[in-house]
């Protein structure tokens, strides 16, 4: 066996660097706020077109989908208290998201 760490890795030789290793810089709940608006919104365009103009669903229901799959991965970053740093946030999030997908959070 080749006792060298891989290209690109670095060992950690102290408590402080398996620490410094481990922390979370990534908090996608930082931009949340446009997701949610824009499906929002979407949402409201597609109940326009359904009553004026139909064959623009065909656009806005994909882009209605890619949206919301965003918005349940963000879910299951809150399940995980990853969503962001507040943890009443996490909760928050959680439990709204939850309850309107009517899978709550302690469950997940």
């Amino acid at each position: 066996m080749n006792d060298e760490p891989t290209i690109g890795r670095t060992r950690a030789t102290t408590r402080e660097d398996i620490a410094r290793m481990h922390e979370f810089e990534h908090w996608p709940g930082l931009w949340l706020g446009s997701p949610i608006v824009a499906s929002l919104s979407l949402g409201a365009a597609a109940g326009v077109a359904a009553a004026n103009c139909w064959e623009l669903l065909i656009v806005i229901w994909p882009a209605i989908g890619v949206i919301d799959f965003i918005l349940v991965l963000a879910f299951h970053d809150a399940s995980h208290g990853r969503l962001h740093p507040m943890h009443r946030i996490n909760d928050a999030y959680g439990h709204f998201m939850g309850t309107i997908m009517v899978t709550p959070l302690s469950v997940y």
